[in-house]
């Protein structure tokens, strides 16, 4: 194995972990806050997320797009969030639209968990061997 594939696995499994702790820390979080959305949880998840579109841009694996999406999606979620929050923070009943944005890091969160999953079961499967190499070996 040489040392991109390596660094890809360790880069996945490390972000995978992460947005596995993002997600406990928003949900252990969660019942704490009140007038505001948790958002320490999603800062974390976004790291995770980081790293795992990371880990397979180097890996140059088939779900590097799907993971840049996923952690561009959670990225503008969190900002919009943010933004939403920041408006509405001193009110006691927000409106349902600050709860409905925090569908679109949800969505990302969702995304990059399976992308980061698939890209870890993809980087342990055998690489097939090039037809080329094949003729070669047989003297043809």
């Amino acid at each position: 194995m040489n040392k991109r594939m390596l660094w890809s696995r360790i880069l996945n499994i490390v972000g995978l972990a992460v947005m596995a702790i993002g997600v406990l820390a928003l949900f252990r979080l969660l019942p704490v806050r009140r007038g505001g959305l948790p958002f320490d949880g999603l800062w974390v998840f976004l790291l995770g997320s980081g790293l795992a579109a990371l880990g397979a841009f180097f890996g140059k694996s088939r779900y590097r797009k799907f993971l840049y999406r996923a952690s561009w999606l959670t990225v503008c979620g969190l900002a919009l969030g943010i933004l939403m929050t920041m408006m509405f923070f001193q009110a006691e009943d927000p409106p349902i639209l600050v709860y409905v944005v925090l569908a679109c890091p949800v969505c990302g969160g969702l995304m990059s968990l399976v992308g980061s999953v698939l890209v870890i079961f993809e980087s342990f499967h055998r690489p097939s061997v090039p037809k080329d190499s094949v003729e070669a070996a047989q003297g043809r």
